[in-house]
């Protein structure tokens, strides 16, 4: 009797192990993504190696281990450690997307796309994976594919500025103006003041410059360069598109501030030159000979 007793006992031991290692593992993990929003890579380098020598099977904790790898700069071995992520859990659309997302900045769509389509399949309104998706066909050209995605990212999620923003950039590099105003305009209203995105006020710049709205062109130029410490190139814009609007004293001003900050740019120098001598003038609708900065 004793010896069954015993033998019960050794088989729910062997059976809560697991459950205990996981345990452990996660919390581990929890600790790890503290480190992470401190800043602290090596620091959760070290819990999560901790982490998966209690629990070679946590998903989760490879997953994240691969992210910090990554952020470390130690690509091919991040790339392992989410594909071994993968493989242990097919079915979590988090991890899929993970894997996705550093396929894509290493330039390799096609296996970007692959991950996020498996991610699509385990859960259609899955707003995230709409958004990485449509995020790999523009990379790979396919706009109205792209805007297709991210309009499902959309109706999962409405207010979801990335997605507007991403909206935006396909619309406006397909010709479509007024479609991609309306949607940048939607994306900067969900920030807060002062922490708006200088590439999304830059991309509402250069909407207004083609729908020939100038003035307007102009000031989110100047928003964009207060955003971006004073960044003499976007203020090179905003003075560009106050001649454009007809309005010297501000793009004489926005040149200054441009040669304070870049003594040496000669775009700002030349046509504060020329302006001193009363010799340009563009006129709303004329192009400028210098391209908004991307």
């Amino acid at each position: 009797m004793a010896a069954v007793w015993l033998s019960g006992c050794n088989l729910v031991q062997r059976h809560m192990r697991p459950v205990r290692e996981l345990e452990v593992s996660r919390q581990l993990t929890r600790e790890a993504s503290f480190a992470l929003e401190r800043g602290d890579l090596q620091e959760a380098d070290r819990l999560l190696v901790e982490a998966l020598r209690e629990c070679k099977t946590d998903a989760e904790a490879r997953a994240l281990y691969g992210d910090v790898l990554w952020r470390l700069g130690q690509h091919e071995a991040a790339l392992q450690q989410l594909q071994w992520a993968v493989q242990q859990a097919p079915d979590l659309p988090s991890i899929q997307l993970r894997l996705a997302e550093k396929y894509l900045e290493s330039g390799d769509t096609g296996l970007a796309q692959r991950h996020t389509e498996a991610a699509i399949r385990h859960g259609h309104d899955n707003g995230a994976a709409w958004l990485t998706h449509g995020r790999v066909l523009q990379a790979q050209g396919k706009m109205e594919a792209a805007i297709r995605a991210y309009q499902r990212s959309l109706d999962c999620y409405p207010d979801n500025p990335d997605a507007l923003a991403s909206l935006a950039v396909c619309y406006q590099a397909s010709g479509q103006l007024d479609r991609a105003l309306a949607e940048w305009q939607a994306a900067l209203e969900k920030c807060q003041p002062g922490q708006e995105p200088v590439a999304w006020l830059v991309g509402l710049g250069q909407v207004y410059r083609q729908v020939r709205r100038p003035a307007d062109a102009a000031e989110q130029f100047a928003h964009a360069a207060e955003r971006d410490s004073g960044n003499p190139d976007l203020l090179v814009q905003a003075g560009l598109a106050w001649l454009e609007a007809g309005d010297r004293r501000a793009a004489v001003s926005s040149f200054q501030q441009a040669l304070a900050k870049a003594p040496q740019n000669p775009i700002a120098s030349r046509y504060l030159q020329e302006l001193t001598q009363n010799q340009v003038m563009l006129t709303a609708g004329e192009d400028s000979p210098f391209p908004p900065p991307q």
